[in-house]
């Protein structure tokens, strides 16, 4: 592994020194003796004012989040919102059908109450009318067994009164030969 490590660093060296030319001209950089010594004390005072430029930054950074926090809570707040009227509807729909169906039902269990009722109240007169004919037929039996009787009796008044005569017949007779 230590050879693969040698390798990448000198495939790097090598790429480094392909960008810099091999004939390096010192005098073409012109530096400034003053500028040296005037930057490192501009960067020393310069934390100080770097702190606060960060801190405005940061300011301005946390502002911004919370600005964008806040529209996206509005916008989620109207979100809720519409799915919340749109729930409502969606409610209000379901409770209007299950209205409609309980109606529907309700119309369907009268019809079919109204119909029983018919059924009974054909059967009740089916049978008033049977017992109309039962009595009917009763009364007919009725006044067939007296007439029955009745000429029962008339028959056996007839031949009592056959009988009688023979007796008075054979009575005027006996009487009537013993004389």
């Amino acid at each position: 592994m230590s050879l693969n490590k040698k390798e990448k660093k000198n495939k790097a060296l090598q790429n480094i020194k392909s960008l810099v030319p091999k004939n390096l001209k010192l005098k073409k950089f012109k530096v400034n003796p003053i500028n040296v010594i005037e930057n490192p004390k501009n960067k020393l005072g310069n934390p100080y004012i770097n702190l606060k430029k960060e801190r405005e930054k940061e300011k301005k950074r946390i502002e911004n989040k919370r600005k964008l926090d806040e529209k996206k809570e509005l916008q989620r707040q109207k979100k809720q919102e519409q799915k919340d009227k749109l729930d409502k509807i969606k409610e209000e729909k379901r409770q209007i059908q299950i209205q409609q169906k309980l109606i529907i039902d309700n119309e369907k269990q009268v019809r079919k109450n109204e119909e029983k009722r018919k059924k009974i109240e054909a059967k009740r007169i089916k049978i008033e009318q049977q017992k109309i004919k039962d009595e009917e037929a009763k009364k007919l039996r009725e006044d067939a067994r007296k007439l029955k009787e009745e000429e029962l009796r008339l028959k056996i008044l007839e031949r009592q009164r056959i009988r009688e005569e023979k007796i008075k017949i054979k009575e005027e007779a006996i009487t009537s030969e013993g004389n």
